[in-house]
C-alpha cells in the first residue's frame, strides 16, 4: 500500500534485452494483453440448468522486444486471439473455479508460442445464485428454481496466476467486494491525541468495512480451491464477527487484519503469505442537540454512513520458512 519507487523496483519484472541503441535505460516492466473478458456458461441438466460466470484479464510478456525497440510486430499474439482463446478453452475445459481456468490457459498460451515468455491470467468469478436456494432469494422458499439466478453478493472469488518457463506458477487467490459492519464489541480508545485531535475516544462504535484479501499458495497441485477460498472467507468472517452471542473485542481495523491474517496461516499450510486491508468507513451517530423537539431513544441509534473520508488499515503476513 505504501508508494513504492518506479525506479529498480521490482527485479523480475525487468527486462534482461537492452536496447543497444540506449543502452543507459532499461524497461522496468513491459507487457500487454486483454481486458474484461466476460464468458457465460450455461450447463443442462435436463430442466435443471446451471450458470457459472468468469471474468479474465490475460498480459503476456513476449521473449523479444521488437514490438517495442524496432516497431516490429512480429512476435505480438493479437488481444483478439487472446480473447478468443478465452472463450475456446471454456469451452474444451469449462468453467470450475478461477484457479483451474488460470493455471490450464497460461499452460495453454506457454505451449503454444514460443515466443511468450510469461503468462498472468486474472480471474474473477462473477457468481449467480438460484431462486429460491435462501428464504431472501425470490418467491421459491424451500424450493430451487430450475433456471432463474440472481447475482451473488457474498464477496468475489477470484485469483491471479503467473506462469513463466522456469519453476511453478505463482497463484495468488483473491477474495474482495463484501461489506460487513458490527454494532458492538469495537472500541477505539488510547491512540494519540493532541493539536488536531477532534473525535474523542469510543468506548464502543459501529465498525464498518469492506474485506479486502490475497495469499499466496505454497503449491498449486492437489488443492481442492473452491474448498480453501470458503475456508478463508470463513475465517477472515469469524475472526471480524466472533461468537454468534458474546462477540470479539475488535480494537481497529489493523488489529482485525492481523488476528485474520494469523487464523488464516494457522489454518491452512498450504498458504505462505496473505495480506489483507480494510476501510473503515465511519458510522456517526447524529447529533439531534440542534433539534430540541427530537428525544433520543434508549436503544435506538440514528447514524450517519460515510463513505469518504475514510480510514485505512493493512497488513501482510508471510509464513517464514523453517
Amino acid at each position: 500500500m505504501f508508494t513504492r519507487q518506479l525506479h529498480n523496483a521490482d527485479p523480475s519484472k525487468v527486462t534482461k534485452i537492452p536496447d543497444p541503441r540506449v543502452p543507459n535505460y532499461r524497461m522496468g516492466d513491459y507487457g500487454y494483453g486483454k481486458q474484461g473478458v466476460r464468458v457465460f456458461q450455461l450447463k443442462k441438466d435436463g430442466p435443471i440448468h446451471s450458470v457459472t460466470e468468469f471474468k479474465v484479464n490475460s498480459h503476456m510478456r513476449l521473449r523479444t522486444h521488437k514490438e517495442y525497440y524496432e516497431a516490429d510486430n512480429a512476435d505480438i499474439i493479437g488481444s483478439d486471439v487472446q480473447e478468443n482463446t478465452i472463450y475456446v478453452h471454456a469451452q474444451r475445459h469449462g468453467l470450475r473455479t478461477p484457479e483451474e481456468f488460470a493455471l490450464t490457459l497460461t499452460q495453454y498460451f506457454l505451449e503454444t508460442y514460443e515466443q511468450v515468455e510469461e503468462s498472468n491470467l486474472i480471474v474473477e468469478e462473477l457468481a449467480w445464485d438460484r431462486f429460491g436456494e435462501q428464504e431472501h432469494q425470490g418467491y421459491y422458499k424451500g424450493k430451487q428454481h430450475n433456471h432463474a439466478f440472481m447475482r451473488n453478493s457474498n464477496g468475489t472469488h477470484g485469483c491471479e496466476v503467473v506462469r513463466t518457463r522456469q519453476g511453478p506458477p505463482l497463484l495468488i487467490g483473491t477474495f474482495y467486494g463484501l461489506r460487513v459492519v458490527k454494532t458492538a464489541r469495537a472500541p477505539f480508545t488510547g491512540y494519540v491525541k493532541g493539536d488536531m485531535f477532534s473525535e474523542g475516544d469510543m468506548d464502543d462504535r459501529i465498525l464498518c468495512t469492506d474485506i479486502n484479501a490475497r495469499w499466496q499458495y505454497s503449491k498449486v497441485v492437489d488443492i481442492d480451491f473452491k474448498t480453501h477460498w470458503l475456508k478463508v472467507r470463513d475465517l477472515i468472517l469469524q475472526s471480524f464477527a466472533g461468537d454468534p452471542e458474546k462477540g470479539v473485542i475488535i480494537t481497529s481495523v489493523q488489529y482485525a487484519a492481523y488476528v485474520a491474517e494469523r487464523a488464516v496461516l494457522d489454518a491452512i499450510p498450504e498458504i505462505c503469505s496473505i495480506s489483507i486491508s480494510l476501510p473503515n468507513y465511519k458510522h456517526f451517530p447524529f447529533d439531534f442537540s440542534r433539534f430540541p423537539p427530537i428525544e433520543p431513544k434508549a436503544n435506538v441509534i440514528i447514524a450517519n454512513p460515510a463513505d469518504t473520508p475514510l480510514g485505512l488499515g493493512y497488513a501482510q503476513l508471510d509464513r517464514l520458512e523453517k
